[in-house]
């Protein structure tokens, strides 16, 4: 769903305080991605999957870097932010800093 953004009062940048929730979420959903440090923990309850491989394994290898949707799923897990990165933008996304 690419949508344009409102208009501000002034017709000229976007103005994010005209967005609800819903559009806010969904804006960029396949364009905009964020990462994100994660623990060990948090990469166990955020892909399952992960929890075949020896814990040992995963310990060592914290912390992790998960690149998320616009709505805060889960995409890809990396081993450092450098790699996170790289991986969003080898996929078209671009990768937005957050405070």
């Amino acid at each position: 769903m690419n949508k344009a953004p409102p208009s501000s009062p002034n017709g000229n940048s976007p103005a994010v305080a005209d967005f609800n929730l819903e559009e806010f979420v969904n804006y960029g959903m396949d364009e905009l991605v964020y990462v994100e440090e994660i623990s060990h923990r948090q990469a166990l309850r955020l892909f399952p999957d992960l929890a075949d491989m020896q814990n040992e394994e995963l310990a060592d290898q914290g912390p992790y870097f998960v690149i998320k949707a616009a709505n805060g799923m889960p995409i890809i897990l990396a081993n450092d932010l450098h790699e996170a990165v790289d991986t969003a933008q080898d996929h078209d996304l671009k990768v937005l800093k957050l405070h």
